[in-house]
């Protein structure tokens, strides 16, 4: 299968002929189809990240699934970045750009990544402070939402919180302790699925990611995290409980550490 090197535009796997497999674009922005089996990690990525225009981008955060802290770089002035590992997809993020997640074998060394610039697709997250109450009725910890009724939590783990929201025997889970994902789902979320929506989302300075998709045994999943530590997520296989767990999500607010001494 050929590769597309400088990732000019969104590429996806056509499977309609098994036989065969092609690259065409995309019909959707913001969609990357996913259809082949994990792929083996490789040890080192180097590449540069640009703007269209060929402008070096500095500070994007480039992380790859499955290496934990191994795999994670930032761009330097000139764009350029080296990944110490690298696992079966890889994502790029800043505040003044749209994300992308791209498969690791779609791209060959050097990489050469272009990203588009922020527009209203990416999610303009507001502070829990702006709301009522001051988000004192919302769960969790950096993220938190309006869980709308019933929850437990938070349980606390050697390192982290958890708060859940339960419907029926599905629940969504939100999360805030170190190293809980390191920026992104498990790799096999990514893996298994069909399709994975991708957008962002900014508060400030923090830059975070806001992944959906359908895996290959029909459960439907969202995971919108920020680097590090946080995260909410859910996985079902009912979309009614899936549409309920998004509307929680869309009541999501940040808390800074500040505000939440005050």
């Amino acid at each position: 299968m050929q590769s597309n090197s400088t990732c000019r535009e969104l590429w996806c796997v056509d499977m309609g002929d098994k036989r065969h497999l092609k690259l065409v674009r995309c019909a959707a922005a913001g969609l990357l189809l996913l259809a082949l089996p994990a792929i083996a990690q490789r040890r080192e990525m180097n590449g540069y990240v640009t703007a269209r225009d060929g402008t070096p981008i500095e500070d994007v955060s480039v992380v790859t699934s499955g290496m934990g802290f191994n795999g994670w770089a930032a761009s330097k002035a000139d764009g350029s970045f080296r990944l110490p590992a690298t696992g079966a997809f890889v994502s790029f993020r800043h505040a003044d750009y749209k994300p992308l997640l791209v498969r690791s074998s779609d791209l060959t060394e050097p990489v050469r990544v272009q990203l588009d610039p922020t527009d209203e697709t990416v999610w303009k997250v507001k502070s829990c402070r702006s709301l009522p109450g001051k988000g004192g009725a919302w769960i969790g910890g950096g993220l938190r939402v309006n869980p709308g009724g019933s929850y437990k939590g938070p349980v606390y783990g050697e390192h982290d919180s958890h708060w859940y929201v339960q419907r029926g025997s599905d629940r969504l889970h939100v999360v805030d302790g170190y190293a809980w994902h390191a920026g992104l789902p498990l790799e096999q979320t990514l893996v298994r699925s069909e399709s994975v929506s991708v957008h962002g989302w900014v508060f400030e300075k923090i830059v975070g990611l806001d992944l959906s998709g359908r895996n290959s045994e029909g459960k439907y999943w969202r995971w919108v995290g920020a680097p590090v530590a946080l995260a909410i997520e859910h996985e079902t296989t009912s979309r009614e409980s899936a549409d309920y767990f998004d509307k929680v999500i869309a009541t999501m607010c940040f808390q800074s550490a500040d505000q939440a001494r005050r």
